[in-house]
């Protein structure tokens, strides 16, 4: 572990995380991710919207309007994506570290929580 900090730069960790689980290549997250109708109405609309905005407010780019979206359209993604499961409460805990590792997409973020959360 200790080698893994010093011989992975930050900026491609979420990226290894994201090859170790097994996730699809970028371009094929994007297409499943862009596949998915993030207008479609799900059960868990209303605890997304509750959770989201009072959860990870101890972290700047989670708490901002831009990190605020991106996880919540993620945890709509993986309701709709899920049809057989729906929104918990902590849900938004295991997705916020794949977020933050993973901030400059957000299809590929979708991906790995869908890896680590089947």
């Amino acid at each position: 572990l200790q080698q893994a900090r010093v011989y992975i730069p930050s900026v491609l960790r979420g990226e290894i995380w994201a090859a170790i689980l097994g996730v699809e290549p970028l371009l094929e997250a994007v297409r499943v991710y862009e596949g998915i109708d993030l207008t479609q109405p799900t059960a868990s609309d209303r605890q997304i919207a509750v959770d989201v905005p009072r959860c990870h407010q101890y972290h700047s780019t989670l708490a901002s309007p831009q990190g605020q979206r991106m996880l919540s359209n993620i945890l709509t993604a993986w309701v709709i994506h899920h049809k057989h499961c729906v929104y918990w409460q902590g849900l938004d805990s295991i997705c916020a570290p794949v977020l933050t590792l993973l901030f400059a997409s957000e299809a590929l973020a979708f991906c790995t929580l869908k890896a680590v959360v089947a």
